[in-house]
C-alpha cells in the first residue's frame, strides 16, 4: 500500500492549488475503485477517507495531507482497494491530463524543482508516461 499512499507537505499543497481544482463532497462517495485505473489522483486537504478491502473492511482511515492514486495513474496501474470520501471532506483533484501539463513546465525549468511532488512526477511520468512536447 505505501505506493498508492503519500504525505505531502503544506508547502507543496499551497503551490499545487495554483494548478488543480478543489472539490467538497456533499456525501460519501468512492473517488477510486477497487480494479479500476484512476484517472486522477488526490489530495485529501481535510476530513476523511477510508481504504477498504474487496469485502468492505476499512484497512486505513486516513486523514488530511495525503496523496493517493498518482503512482497508479502515472503507471496505468489498476487500483488494489476501494478509496472512500466522507461527506464535507475536500480534495485537490490531479487528473492526468494536468500532471502531463505541469511535467512539461518542469522539464522546461519553469517550477520549482524542491518541491518532492515534482520528484515524484520526474521519476514515474517521464519514463512511463507520454510527455507532450
Amino acid at each position: 500500500m505505501n505506493d498508492q499512499i503519500k504525505l505531502i507537505s503544506e508547502e507543496e499543497i499551497c503551490f499545487l492549488k495554483r494548478y488543480f481544482n478543489e472539490s467538497k463532497f456533499g456525501s460519501r462517495t468512492s473517488l477510486i475503485y477497487q480494479g479500476q485505473i484512476p484517472t486522477a489522483a488526490y489530495i485529501l486537504l481535510s476530513g476523511t477517507i477510508d481504504i477498504k478491502s474487496s469485502n468492505n473492511d476499512v484497512l486505513l482511515n486516513l486523514k488530511e495531507k495525503i496523496l493517493i492514486g498518482f503512482h497508479e495513474i502515472n503507471q496505468n496501474l489498476k487500483f488494489k482497494y476501494t478509496v472512500d470520501i466522507y461527506p464535507e471532506s475536500v480534495v485537490l483533484i490531479l487528473n492526468r491530463s494536468r500532471i502531463e501539463e505541469i511535467t512539461c513546465l518542469y522539464l522546461k525549468n519553469k517550477l520549482p524543482t524542491h518541491f518532492r511532488t515534482y520528484q515524484l512526477i520526474h521519476e514515474t511520468c517521464l519514463n512511463d508516461m507520454k510527455v507532450p512536447s
